[in-house]
Parts: structure tokens; C-alpha cells; sequence
């Protein structure tokens, strides 16, 4: 008896089973395990695609209600074989490819069209909900619900129209405009070997370590506002007259400060600038500057291009007061050039020649080197920095004593403008 109770059972699951199945119009996708011996004839899905559908017009009028229960719901057979109707009056299926502009199977997000965000979420939920729980409307309703998310989806940041950083090409010819808009930390070791008329010249040098901050100011009117100021730390022979012989001095030198206005026209291929120097007496030991306080202008102009960049920053100064060191004038030129040779890299020099208006002779007042090197800038984390080694050679230096030849790094990391905003 239990046997046959069981058997029972399992037929009336069985059909159904087939009930349901044959209402869906199709196998549901999320229903894996649905055995084949289940599925519908064929000849029964083809009655039911070549089914006249309601027509838009009263559409929302015949869609059906909830089901009815026990024999109200077998007087209305030839209804409930009908495909379930949705808004428009099309089968799911049909209404799936019209909404989603896709054939694929329910479930699956292939194509997606712009028309599916004019249609909300409450109003899917309220047809689908009247059309009654059989398998293919809640197939449609978990499907149309993730492609209405999928529309309406922001586009990721790494797409196509995604705006690009400036390559490492682009900061490293920005980084030789002394007017650029990239604010940096730069890092300047320096060494150089001496020569000279006093005794134990040749065996003589010295090495300084300037650190130099560069921060841009945006304006309005285009142009930036730059303050660079400049803090040496020195090691240095000092010639000591009473005891005729060298000795070494360590300590902080003079720091100055350059503010200049500046303009780039990088699409006309130039850069100006135009400001004014200032030096204050930070020495630690008088060996390494003088106590005075100097003033004068500064500016620069250059050309740039894809090919790299070029140009000139003079400044001068002159003593305004402090100490009676004397007269002290002095006139210090800049130049650069930059030639670029793809991936970051560079060729080129930067030296710094000086003219010191208050040497007794000519042959003491001129120290001009010529600089040669390499460059190139790096990613490091997610900071730029740029690497700059020069080889440099003094052809004219005071006779008495002065650089003969030297070497210099140069380390620039790309550093944000903390103070920015003052501008603004």
C-alpha cells in the first residue's frame, strides 16, 4: 500500500510538472535539473508560437489575472494554453529580443539597447506579477531586471574615453621649463675637482648638495606664479693666508629665492618668465658666504617642442645691505638644452656660468663650464621622478683658484603643491 501511495505521488508531480513546463513555452534556464522526458512535443511550442498575440492597443486590458483555483480554472482551458502576454503584447521571449535588442537565451546579457531604460522596474514587476508564478515570468523578471541594471551602469573609468596622464615624455620636457606647472623637489649633488695659482690647488674639491623646491601658482589669466628657493649645504676648501695651506669648511651657504611670473605657449613653442632674486645671509661659517643681503631680477625665455627644449635663465644681484663685505654684484646665466630620444629619455646639459662684476681682473671674473648628460624619468609608485646625470668642463675659471672639471646628479620627484590653493 505504501508502495503504490508513493507511486501516486510521484505521477502527480510528473504531471505537473508537464503543466508548468508546457505554460513556459521553453526549458527555464535557472531549472538545470528538468529531465528531457518532461519537455513538451514540438508540434505543441510551434501551436503556441504561431499563437495571435493581443494587440497593443488593449494589451494591458488581457493580461491575465492570478490563476483560478479548482474547476473555474478548467472551464478556461483554451486560455491557459495561450502564451503569457506581457506590456505590448508579446511573449516573453518576444519581448525579451524587442527590449534587449538580443536573441540570446534568458539569463544571459548579450546586447543591450538604450530603450530598456524607458521602461522602470515597478512597471515590470506589476505586469509580470499579474501574468500569474509560472516559470518562463519569473525567467523574464530575473532577466529583465539584471539587463535594466546592466543599462543603467555607470561606463568604467578605464574606458575608451577615459582621460590619459601626460606620458613620461611630456614631464620630462615639462620639468626643463623653468615656468611649468609641475611642482618638484629637486635634489642637486654636485662635485668638482680644482685648479689654480695657489699651492696645493690641484689637489683641492668640493661638494654641495642644493635642494631646491619649485612651486607653481595657477592664475587666471593662464599664466602660473613660481617660487623656487634654494637651500645650499657646502663642503669646500678655504685658503687660509696666514698658514699659506687649505683647510675644509662644512656647513650651510647663502639660500636664495627666485619669484617669477611666467607664460607656456606650447602650441606656439615657447616659454617666457619674469620675476626677481633674493639672497639672505644663512652661512654657518663666514667661509662659506658673505652677511649681506642681495636683490635683483631674474627671467628666462626658451623654445620647446616634441624634439625637447631650450633656453636661457639669467638673474643678477646686488648687495642692498648688511655687513661691510663690499661692493658685490654678480651676474649668474642659465642655460639649458634637451634634446628627447623617446621612453623618457634625454640628452643635453644644463650649466650654470657666472660673472662676478667686483673681481679685480677680467681673467678672475668669468666661470664658465659646459655641461653634457643624460636624463631620464622613471615611475616610482606612482610618483615620476627624474634622473639627470651631467659631465661637466670648466673652459674658463678665475686663475687665482677654481673649478677645472666636475660631475652632477640630479634627482626630480613630480610632488604635489600643498600650498595651491593660496592662489585660488
Amino acid at each position: 500500500m505504501k508502495r503504490f501511495s508513493i507511486i501516486c505521488c510521484l505521477l502527480a508531480m510528473a504531471i505537473i510538472g508537464c503543466q508548468l513546463h508546457a505554460q513556459s513555452g521553453e526549458k527555464p534556464k535557472y531549472v538545470a535539473d528538468v529531465p528531457e522526458s518532461i519537455t513538451p512535443p514540438r508540434d505543441t511550442v510551434e501551436t503556441e508560437r504561431h499563437a495571435s498575440p493581443t494587440t497593443v492597443a488593449d494589451a494591458d486590458a488581457k493580461i491575465p489575472g492570478p490563476p483560478a483555483e479548482g474547476p473555474a480554472r478548467e472551464a478556461k482551458g483554451s486560455e491557459s494554453d495561450a502564451p503569457t502576454l506581457v506590456a505590448g503584447g508579446k511573449k516573453p521571449q518576444e519581448y525579451l529580443v524587442a527590449t534587449t535588442g538580443s536573441t540570446s537565451d534568458a539569463g544571459t546579457n548579450a546586447k543591450k539597447n538604450t530603450n530598456l531604460g524607458k521602461i522602470s522596474l515597478e512597471e515590470i514587476n506589476e505586469a509580470l506579477n499579474r501574468s500569474g508564478p509560472d516559470l518562463a515570468s519569473l525567467n523574464l523578471k530575473f532577466t529583465l531586471q539584471e539587463d535594466l541594471l546592466a543599462a543603467t551602469e555607470p561606463a568604467s573609468p578605464a574606458g575608451t574615453n577615459a582621460k590619459k596622464g601626460p606620458s613620461l615624455e611630456e614631464i620630462s620636457n615639462k620639468l626643463n621649463n623653468p615656468g611649468a606647472d609641475l611642482a618638484s623637489l629637486n635634489f642637486k649633488l654636485t662635485w668638482n675637482q680644482y685648479k689654480g695659482d695657489l699651492p696645493g690647488s690641484s689637489s683641492q674639491n668640493s661638494l654641495m648638495l642644493n635642494f631646491q623646491p619649485v612651486l607653481p601658482f595657477k592664475l587666471a589669466d593662464g599664466g602660473n606664479f613660481l617660487v623656487r628657493p634654494s637651500i645650499p649645504l657646502v663642503w669646500q676648501p678655504n685658503f687660509n693666508l696666514r698658514e699659506g695651506s687649505f683647510d675644509e669648511q662644512f656647513g650651510l651657504g647663502d639660500s636664495q629665492l627666485v619669484a617669477f611670473y611666467s607664460r607656456t605657449e606650447a602650441k606656439k613653442g615657447y616659454m617666457w618668465g619674469l620675476g626677481a632674486a633674493m639672497q639672505a645671509p644663512t652661512h654657518t661659517d663666514d667661509a662659506l658666504g658673505k652677511d649681506q643681503f642681495q636683490l635683483g631680477p631674474a627671467g628666462f625665455a626658451g623654445i620647446m617642442g616634441k624634439w625637447g627644449s631650450a633656453g636661457v635663465f639669467p638673474q643678477h644681484l646686488w648687495n642692498i645691505g648688511g655687513s661691510s663685505d663690499g661692493y658685490t654684484a654678480t651676474t649668474t646665466i642659465q642655460p639649458w638644452y634637451w634634446f628627447s630620444m623617446g621612453r623618457g629619455w634625454q640628452m643635453g646639459g644644463s650649466p650654470s656660468i657666472t660673472y662676478d662684476w667686483a673681481a679685480d681682473h677680467s681673467n678672475e671674473a668669468w666661470t664658465v663650464p659646459v655641461n653634457f648628460g643624460v636624463a631620464k624619468t622613471i615611475m616610482v609608485g606612482e610618483t615620476p621622478v627624474k634622473l639627470k646625470f651631467e659631465a661637466i668642463y670648466y673652459i674658463t675659471q678665475p686663475d687665482t683658484f677654481g673649478p677645472r672639471w666636475g660631475l652632477q646628479l640630479t634627482i626630480t620627484p613630480v610632488v604635489q603643491n600643498v600650498f595651491a590653493d593660496l592662489f585660488k
